[in-house]
């Protein structure tokens, strides 16, 4: 399917291909590059899957702890990505 850049960098998702991967507006899409390619592949779960991925003890910096799980979860994906190859 040939879908076009907007003007801000957006694309639209076909509907069938929304459909078939069951993404719905709000839902997260992991983007990769690889080779000159992009694969898009849908993030799913819940905060609770992140359970004991950053430890906390006192104080903390919540912009430091999103970009952790934020890396997590990326690096997750990319570990599902790769064992799918």
């Amino acid at each position: 399917m040939l879908v076009k850049i907007g003007p801000r960098g957006q694309i639209t998702i076909p509907k069938s291909l929304r459909h078939a991967l069951g993404v719905k507006p709000g839902d997260s899409l992991a983007v990769t590059q690889t080779n000159g390619e992009l694969t898009l592949q849908p993030v799913k779960g819940t905060i609770f899957d992140l359970v004991g991925s950053i430890s906390v003890d006192g104080p903390q910096d919540f912009d430091e702890i999103r970009e952790k799980a934020k890396q997590y979860v990326a690096q997750r994906v990319m570990k599902e990505l790769s064992s799918d190859e």
